[in-house]
């Protein structure tokens, strides 16, 4: 490789990486169960962003009741952390509640 080439891609992954950790970003769509009896509107559904040691960044709390009420039980973000003393992170996407059939 080329000096100059050399020296742009190594610039340019030094910017992936300022950005990566200033502003991250993750295309995923999470998936999970929850426990029978948990989808009560009385409940919280508390979402934990974590770093790599395992150290909370930031959590998400959305009420089981607006989840419940909403329009095809969706909830449409950006939703922002509340963990006070923390930088705020944008969660964008959606949360959706849905429900497996029963099996006879």
């Amino acid at each position: 490789m080329r000096p100059k080439k050399a020296n742009a891609a190594k610039r340019q992954q030094e910017k992936l990486e300022r950005l990566s950790t200033a502003k991250p970003c993750f295309d995923e769509a999470l998936q999970n169960l929850l426990p029978s009896g948990s989808v009560d509107p009385h409940n919280s559904l508390v979402l934990t962003i974590s770093d790599k040691n395992k150290k909370t960044v930031g959590t998400v709390t959305l009420s089981m009741q607006a989840l419940m009420l909403a329009p095809k039980s969706e909830l449409r973000g950006p939703f922002s952390t509340d963990v006070p003393g923390l930088d705020v992170i944008q969660l964008i996407g959606s949360i959706r509640l849905r429900w497996l059939g029963k099996h006879a």
